[in-house]
């Protein structure tokens, strides 16, 4: 803008002068300052305006600025975060090389192992043939050795129909149906000292009946063939509850049969109160036949009786 004082200077010279009379359109020095003056002053205020305007867009400019440099800080304060999270990040993939690395050794391991278990199966594979083999022979040696046995002793045998020597399981009652006993309390098992003796073989069953009924019978301990005794227990185990677990066990008076031989007739007695007998009026008839098992064991069935009266139950013996 013009300095004011020059400015009017020129305006001021710019005005017609005349030496006649004044002119009544010219304006008057007043009027002349008052109209520079107002020029002025829209001048100014167009100026200010404008200065405004610039002040305005600048402060915008400030706050864009501002705005921006807020932003970056703010991405400045992220670095840290993105440094801990890639180191993180460089970490977890040096611990998943480790593993790997590791991995790679136990896969090499089975591998070698694999290598060695095929060399170990191979060499099992041709043991197990060796053995096969050598059963074979065995078995047949066996065989061989199990005929002239047999033909040697004059044990009972079938042929087949290739003329094979096949040991049966004696006399035909071995293959009927009997009942087999196995429970601890039937075993004899001589002691000075008294044992439960509350069983009885008499039926229907109860707490203290078996419910034994006439018929054929079988003793099993533990898996081991077992026999009626065929002699009196001793002296100091004829009390109550001294053989097994009753008053009164039993025995055998009569020796027991061959394989093959028929059913042979025997009497059971009873054992107890001290003697080796009870009383005669205690006897039962029975029977007992000899019969083979499939490992060719010697085992025995008796056909029994209820006993006379409670509590007397039929006892045997593993001892033969």
């Amino acid at each position: 803008m013009p300095d004011l004082p020059f400015f009017l200077f020129l305006l001021f010279c710019s005005l017609p002068f005349s030496s006649s009379s004044p002119d009544t359109n010219t304006p008057t020095l007043s009027e002349a300052v008052r109209i520079i003056q107002v020029n002025a002053i829209q001048e100014l205020n167009q100026n200010i305006v404008e200065q405004e305007t610039l002040i305005k867009n600048k402060e915008d400019e400030s706050r864009v600025l501002k705005n921006v440099i807020e932003t970056q800080k703010t991405e400045l304060n992220t670095i840290p975060v993105m440094k801990n999270d890639i180191s993180n990040q460089k970490m977890m993939m040096d611990i998943m090389k480790e593993e790997a690395k590791e991995k790679e050794k136990k896969i090499s391991g089975l591998e070698t192992k694999s290598k060695d278990i095929g060399v170990l199966v191979k060499f099992m594979r041709t043991v197990l043939n060796q053995n096969i083999i050598k059963a074979q022979t065995n078995g047949i040696r066996q065989v061989t050795n199990l005929e002239n046995f047999i033909k040697m002793t004059g044990l009972p045998f079938n042929q087949d129909d290739a003329g094979k020597i096949i040991p049966n399981a004696g006399h035909p009652q071995c293959k009927m149906d009997y009942t087999t006993w196995t429970e601890d309390w039937r075993m004899v098992k001589y002691s000075t000292q008294a044992q439960a003796a509350t069983h009885c073989d008499q039926a229907p069953a109860s707490s203290y009946k078996t419910g034994l009924t006439s018929g054929w019978h079988r003793f099993v301990f533990n898996g081991v063939h077992a026999r009626i005794p065929t002699h009196a227990p001793a002296s100091q185990y004829r009390g109550y509850g001294q053989i097994c677990g009753t008053n009164a066990a039993s025995w055998m008076d009569g020796t027991l049969p061959s394989l093959g031989e028929p059913p042979k007739d025997v009497t059971i007695k009873f054992s107890g109160a001290g003697k080796a007998e009870y009383n005669t009026n205690t006897r039962k008839p029975a029977k007992v036949v000899a019969c083979l098992d499939e490992n060719y064991q010697t085992f025995y069935l008796y056909h029994l009786v209820q006993v006379a009266s409670c509590n007397f139950a039929y006892c045997a013996t593993t001892a033969f």
